[in-house]
C-alpha cells in the first residue's frame, strides 16, 4: 500500500502550484476541494442544498454559487456543519476509491484547505504543508476570486495560523519565491521515498 501524505495550507498558500510539481514527479494528487465541488452537482445533495438554502444557491448554469455559500458558512456555524455533513462522507468515499486506484505508486498526495482545523491529520502517514506570508495571501486571492477583504478574513479567520499548523507539520515548503519551490519539492519527495 501506497504511503499517503496529506499536502495543506492557507487560503492563498499556492497549494495547487506545489501539488503540480508533483505531479510531474509521477505521484498521484487527489484534490479533496475540487471534488467536493463536483459533489454539489450530485442530485441528492442539490435537493437537500436547495432545501435548506433556497434555489439561489446554484446559479443558472447548475453549479453551487460559491460566493454565496462562503458568505453563508463562514457567519453560520449550523450551516457550515451541515454542508460538511452532507459533503464529507462523499470526499471520502470518493478518495477511499481512488486510492484503490493508485496503489502502485510510492505515495499519494491528498490536497486540501483545511485538515488540522478537523483533526484530519491523523489518517495520514505524513503531511506537508505550504507556507506564505499572509500579505501575499491576501494578495493572491483577491486578485484570483475577485472577493471582497472582509469577507477574506473572515474565511481566514477560521484556519489555524501559520505558525501552529508548521509545528504539528512533518515538512514545510516555503513558497515566497517560486525559484526555490521545484528543490524544495524534489528534496521533501526523496525524503518520502527514502523514510
Amino acid at each position: 500500500m501506497s504511503l499517503k501524505v496529506a499536502i495543506t495550507g492557507n487560503i492563498g498558500s499556492g497549494k495547487t502550484t506545489v501539488t503540480k510539481l508533483f505531479s510531474e514527479l509521477q505521484i498521484p494528487v487527489f484534490y479533496a476541494d475540487t471534488v467536493a465541488k463536483a459533489c454539489y452537482k450530485q442530485a441528492e445533495v442539490h435537493e437537500h442544498m436547495v432545501s435548506r438554502f433556497g434555489p439561489e444557491i446554484y446559479d443558472s448554469n447548475n453549479n453551487i454559487a460559491a460566493s454565496l455559500l462562503s458568505s453563508i458558512i463562514f457567519t453560520d456555524p449550523e450551516a457550515m456543519v451541515f454542508v460538511e455533513q452532507l459533503i464529507h462522507p462523499l470526499v471520502q468515499k470518493s478518495y477511499k476509491l481512488w486510492l484503490e486506484n493508485h496503489t502502485q505508486a510510492p505515495y499519494t498526495l491528498y490536497e486540501a484547505a483545511i485538515l488540522f482545523e478537523k483533526k484530519r491529520e491523523h489518517y495520514f502517514d505524513k503531511v506537508i504543508y505550504v507556507y506564505t506570508p499572509e500579505v501575499l495571501r491576501i494578495e493572491r486571492v483577491i486578485a484570483r476570486d475577485q472577493t471582497d477583504k472582509h469577507l477574506l478574513k473572515k474565511r481566514m479567520d477560521r484556519q489555524w495560523d501559520d505558525e501552529k499548523k508548521m509545528r504539528v507539520a512533518d515538512f514545510i515548503i516555503y513558497n515566497e519565491d517560486l525559484q526555490t519551490l521545484p528543490e524544495q519539492v524534489i528534496n521533501i519527495h526523496f525524503q518520502i521515498i527514502d523514510r
